[in-house]
């Protein structure tokens, strides 16, 4: 009995040891699936034993008396052609109805083509057939605040409109640009050009964005501005820019990132579970450095909201970057004798966080795939090379500088149109009381429009096409552009070729999004030659293409490749 006890012990040491990866696996799929069961558990248990609040006797009877809820409206299948034919023929019919179905200022972006009807609370919306979204979008609001919060929006967006016509704020942004790079010169290029190993630009230039926008938008002075300053000054100013780039990090997910399975879990539990109730359980350390990370990270932007409202009030200082030209217009719009109250400024702060993410997001998805693109393309980067080779190489390139790089322009939009930053916009969705909008969606590779070879990177399609941004477009050929996508015919590549939406809610800062792409990167190829990762010298950038239909929705709806953006890197002599 014990000597086939010992040879039983003897054989499962021995199985262990052959199958030591199976037995491995096993083991992490069993103390999951006994983690997981806990923790449930647990939070059962905890959920439990919270204490249920009597119901009031009052509130009791009054709940008797209130009328049922009313059952909402299915949604209605409508065509993209149908809705916007009845937006353009009796808006007033389709404003009435958007106000009984509760729909408020459907807006679309990224679409081809596309135009968002002159009232905010009209719903147009005009797609070609090939770039269809498969959205429902309503407004659950009560009535009344339907037409308010569409004359809110239509001010803000006319407001910012105004902003970035101001060529200045290009200048300003694209100081802070060059300032990151003449400091760093991307470290991460200049690693892997060193280590000879392959890099993923996606979260390089994620992080160059994150921290390049944070700085404009409050105005923080660059080191070149700071020249003629102390010592003393610099060396705070310096702090304070790590400061505030490290919160924008946190803030942005770049730091303080958990497994998805703690944040999830730990997200899931705050809503129901006392914080107190959930110290112990596994994991709890790593979320609470998350948490306090952020709350810390939130706490080191809002001083700097504070520290700008402070040197308005005491000293009439109004600072430099979008955070001043936005407290300009703010200040010119006050009635006269009226001054900014804290609710003014609360404004202030909530349209510059909004502005932070809007303005991130797009630029750290188009540089990185166009460069990705360029690695494939070794020809069209040449060409681009060679446009930039006739800037003196000591000389910052300037909007002047690449205004004149056709070859540069034509890869961006090419990338732009193969690779959009947005595929679509919208407010809320929802199956039931809305306009439903059927199909899938898919990126504007209209044959009709950009010709058979419409899904590969051919930037020579664009080299005499003068892209004009939407917001420059008069009424009447906006108008035109719509009747021609109504009836039906043929799209051109200038109606179907809308990057940054159309009408009244085009993107604002078309320019300047244009303008810094392409100096970053130029200043980028100036530096460094970016080839296919071994083992894909040889595909084209026509066969990347196909294969980069895989995207992913990230950071709020941005659209980037599935599998990254990897090039290898080689510095230039």
């Amino acid at each position: 009995m014990l000597w086939d006890a010992l040879k039983f012990g003897y054989e499962s040491i021995s199985w262990i040891r052959n199958n030591f990866l199976t037995f491995l696996i096993m083991a992490v799929i069993g103390i999951s699936l006994w983690w997981k069961m806990l923790i449930s558990q647990q939070a059962d248990g905890i959920q439990k034993s919270l204490p249920i609040e009597p119901e009031v006797e009052g509130e009791k009877k009054d709940a008797k008396k209130k009328a049922p809820e009313p059952v909402p409206a299915p949604a209605q299948e409508v065509t993209f052609a149908a809705l916007t034919r009845k937006a353009l023929t009796s808006p007033a019919t389709l404003l009435k109805e958007a106000a009984e179905l509760g729909v408020y200022h459907v807006k679309w972006i990224m679409a081809a083509p596309l135009v968002v009807a002159a009232s905010p609370n009209i719903a147009t919306v005009v797609l070609s057939e090939k770039f269809n979204c498969n959205r429902h979008a309503y407004n659950t609001d009560p009535k009344g605040t339907l037409s308010q919060q569409g004359d809110e929006h239509a001010k803000s967006h006319a407001l910012l409109v105004k902003i970035f016509a101001d060529s200045t704020l290009t200048d300003s942004l694209i100081a802070q640009l060059q300032s990151r790079l003449a400091s760093e010169t991307l470290p991460e290029l200049t690693e892997a050009a060193s280590s000879k190993e392959n890099l993923d630009l996606l979260p390089v230039f994620e992080e160059l964005w994150v921290d390049v926008v944070a700085l404009w938008i409050l105005g923080v002075p660059t080191p070149a501005e700071l020249s003629g300053t102390s010592s003393e000054v610099q060396l705070q100013q310096t702090k304070r820019r790590e400061r505030l780039v490290e919160a924008r990090r946190c803030l942005a997910n770049l730091t303080f990132v958990l497994p998805t399975g703690y944040a999830w879990y730990f997200d899931r539990l705050r809503e129901n579970v006392p914080f107190t109730e959930y110290f112990p359980l596994p994991g709890f350390r790593e979320y609470l450095a998350r948490r306090n990370g952020k709350t810390k990270a939130r706490k080191i932007v809002y001083e700097e909201y504070k520290a700008m409202a402070t040197e308005y009030k005491e000293h009439g200082t109004i600072r430099g970057g979008l955070a001043g030209a936005l407290l300009k217009e703010t200040i010119a719009a006050l009635p006269e004798g009226k001054v900014l109250d804290d609710a003014a400024w609360q404004k202030i702060y909530v349209e510059l966080e909004g502005i932070q993410t809007t303005a991130q997001m797009p630029l750290f998805s188009i540089v990185p795939h166009l460069l990705f693109l360029l690695a494939h393309s070794p020809t069209n980067q040449k060409l681009v090379m060679a446009e930039i080779s006739k800037v003196n190489a000591k000389t910052a390139l300037t909007v002047k500088h690449v205004s004149a790089m056709t070859n540069l322009n034509a890869c961006l939009l090419e990338a732009l149109r193969l690779c959009p930053p947005q595929a679509v916009s919208y407010n809320r969705t929802s199956s039931q009381n809305a306009y439903k909008l059927p199909g899938q969606w898919s990126f504007p590779k209209n044959q009709e429009a950009f010709g058979k070879d419409s899904n590969s990177f051919s930037p020579s399609r664009f080299s005499s096409f003068q892209y004009t941004p939407t917001d420059q477009i008069s009424k009447v050929d906006a108008i035109k552009s719509l009747k021609s996508a109504i009836e039906n015919q043929p799209p051109t590549q200038q109606s179907a070729f809308i990057p940054f939406g159309s009408g009244t809610y085009a993107c604002p800062a078309q320019r300047l999004a244009l303008d810094v792409c392409k100096i970053a990167v130029a200043e980028v190829l100036r530096k460094f030659e970016l080839v296919a990762v071994k083992g894909r010298e040889s595909v084209d950038a026509t066969e990347i293409v196909e294969d980069m239909d895989e995207f992913v929705y990230q950071q709020s709806g941005v659209l980037r490749h599935a599998d990254g953006a990897p090039v290898a890197v080689k510095k230039r002599k």
